[in-house]
């Protein structure tokens, strides 16, 4: 299995990161604010999940039964995650160098 190196320094399965993106990107369409709470409890672990977003999270498998992400779920995150709010936006995780 082939990994590739993230912008956060970290590495995972080009596999999962390839999958991971199509749900990150079929969420920020469809359901944006839970993206939003992604992105926010990847940034920060103490931060609680708003509403409905957890169920809507896991649903999609971005979210551990906990209500945690997954490490490799996490690094992903980060990587692709710039911006703020309802600013954020996603990139390429992968890292250029």
């Amino acid at each position: 299995m082939e990994e590739v190196k993230l912008r956060n320094g970290t590495s995972e399965a080009d596999v999962l990161v390839a999958a991971t993106m199509l749900s990150l990107r079929a969420l920020a369409e469809s359901k944006p604010v839970a993206l939003i709470e992604l992105v926010e409890v990847c940034r920060d672990p103490k931060h609680t999940i708003w509403g409905q977003c957890a169920e809507e999270l896991k649903d999609v498998s971005l979210l551990q039964p906990d209500g945690r992400p997954h490490d490799s779920i996490r690094n992903i995150v980060q990587s692709a995650a710039e911006g703020e709010g309802f600013e954020v936006h996603l990139v390429d995780p992968k890292a250029t160098t």
